[in-house]
C-alpha cells in the first residue's frame, strides 16, 4: 500500500470518528430525547429555533433513520405533536439529518394542526412564487382533511376553508381561512362541511316570555325581528321572546366572529 492509500484510509477513518462524535449529541447531549411514529420510538435532539419562533424546532436523527416531510410526530416529554416540514441541509456532518418541525397549536377533531394567525399563502401564485402577505390565517394539517367551503371550528371560533394549497410540501396542507358564522347549535361541532345550508340548521324552541341571556363582545347584537328587545351589557345581552312572532334569528359577537341562533316559539 502506498504512502498515499496509506494517508487516504487514515482520513477516511478520522471522518467516521469526527461523524461518530459530530453525531454524539443526539443521545448523550442537552437536548436529547425520544419522539414517537406511529407507536415507534426514535433517538432525537431537539432545539426551538428562538424566542420569535417559539413554536419551530430543528430535529435532528442519527442515519440511517429519517422523518418524512409532511409526516407527524408525537413527543411525549412535553405532550405535544410536530408537524415536519422541511430537511435542512447539512454539508458539514453527514451523520445525522437535520430537519424543521412546527408546533401542533389546535387540535379539530382528531387532527393536530398547526395554525397561523400571521401569514397567508395565496395559492394562485406558482409553487416557486407562493407570496406572502398578512391577510388571511392559515391552517397547516398533514394530508389533505378537508375541502374548499368546508367550515371547520378552531378554538371555538368558526372558519370557512376559502383557499388550499396541497403542492408546495409533500404531505402537507396550507389552507387559507376567512372568520365566518355558524348556528349556535352547532357551536360544539369540529366540522361544519359545505354542504351545511339554513334550512338543514336545528332550531331552538323557545316559548313566550322566556328570557334569554346570550354572551357577546361590547353589546354586539343583531336581530332579523323588530319585536324582540334587548338590554345590553359590554359582555352580554338578554331579551324577552315576544307574543306573535313564529321564528327569529338573534346574531352576537365571539371572539371577533358573528355567531347566530335561531329560534322557533312553541306554545
Amino acid at each position: 500500500m502506498s504512502n498515499f492509500d496509506n494517508f487516504k484510509k487514515t482520513q477516511e477513518i478520522n471522518e467516521v470518528a469526527k461523524q461518530k462524535i459530530a453525531a454524539k449529541f443526539i443521545l448523550e447531549g442537552d437536548t436529547a430525547t425520544v419522539i414517537e411514529i406511529e407507536n415507534k420510538q426514535y433517538n432525537v435532539a431537539m432545539s426551538y429555533l428562538n424566542k420569535e419562533d417559539n413554536d419551530k424546532a430543528y430535529v435532528y436523527i442519527e442515519k440511517p433513520d429519517n422523518l418524512a416531510i409532511g409526516s407527524q410526530f408525537y413527543w411525549r416529554k412535553e405532550n405535544l405533536y410536530f408537524i415536519v416540514m422541511d430537511i435542512q441541509k447539512n454539508v458539514a456532518y453527514t451523520a445525522y439529518n437535520k430537519y424543521l418541525a412546527y408546533e401542533c397549536n389546535v387540535e379539530i377533531g382528531n387532527i393536530w394542526c398547526y395554525f397561523d394567525t400571521n401569514h397567508y399563502i395565496n395559492t394562485e401564485k406558482k409553487q416557486d412564487l407562493i407570496e406572502i402577505s398578512q391577510a388571511k390565517p392559515v391552517l397547516i394539517a398533514c394530508g389533505d382533511p378537508w375541502a374548499i367551503k368546508d367550515k371547520i371550528i378552531i378554538k371555538n371560533r368558526p372558519w370557512l376553508i376559502i383557499e388550499k394549497d396541497n403542492y408546495s410540501t409533500d404531505g402537507v396542507t396550507y389552507y387559507s381561512l376567512e372568520a365566518t358564522t355558524m348556528d349556535k347549535t352547532v357551536a360544539n361541532t369540529t366540522l361544519l362541511t359545505s354542504a351545511m345550508t339554513s334550512s338543514s340548521e336545528e332550531i331552538n324552541n323557545v316559548k313566550a316570555m322566556d328570557i334569554i341571556t346570550l354572551a357577546t363582545t361590547n353589546g354586539f347584537v343583531k336581530c332579523d325581528s323588530s319585536a324582540v328587545k334587548f338590554e345590553r351589557t359590554k359582555n352580554s345581552i338578554k331579551f324577552k321572546v315576544p307574543f306573535g312572532l313564529n321564528e327569529f334569528t338573534v346574531t352576537v359577537l365571539i371572539d371577533a366572529a358573528e355567531v347566530s341562533t335561531k329560534y322557533k316559539v312553541v306554545l
